[in-house]
């Protein structure tokens, strides 16, 4: 997602893009804080950083500078694989409780009411699958 959205920031000069870029930090706004919510750490992280970016893009934007170019930048390098054994031997900071929650857990009716409309068959991005998941239902 961050890098589509890059990409629409590269051409927001273009006839047509900044409302685009528009169109899609709105998408981000609505989609993204339930990723931010995930059970899964890595989702959590992934999407908790994409907001960052997202908001200092929006208050940069707002005061006028672009700051495609430095979004750019984020992808310059390529990023290697960090093998299992080195992982293993960063120490954890003091004071790092690895067991509390980064957000607040979700509630659990929220997590019954996602499971039963994702049961029913419409899905959190709106769209009613059949019993399969294989096409909309008409």
């Amino acid at each position: 997602i961050l890098k589509i959205f890059t990409e629409l920031t590269k051409t927001k000069g273009a006839a047509g893009q900044k409302n685009q870029v528009d169109k899609a930090l709105e998408l981000i706004d609505e989609k993204l804080p339930i990723f931010m919510q995930s059970q899964f750490l890595e989702v959590q992280e992934r999407a908790c950083f994409l907001n960052a970016i997202v908001e200092i893009y929006k208050s940069q934007s707002a005061v006028g500078n672009d700051i495609s170019n430095e979004l750019s930048s984020l992808f310059e390098e390529t990023l290697n694989p960090v093998s299992n054994i080195a992982q293993k031997k960063v120490q954890v900071p003091v004071g790092l409780d690895l067991d509390s929650w980064i957000n607040d857990p979700p509630k659990w009716d929220d997590i019954v009411e996602e499971s039963n409309r994702s049961v029913e068959g419409d899905d959190e991005w709106g769209q009613d699958w059949n019993e399969f998941g294989s096409e909309p239902k008409q």
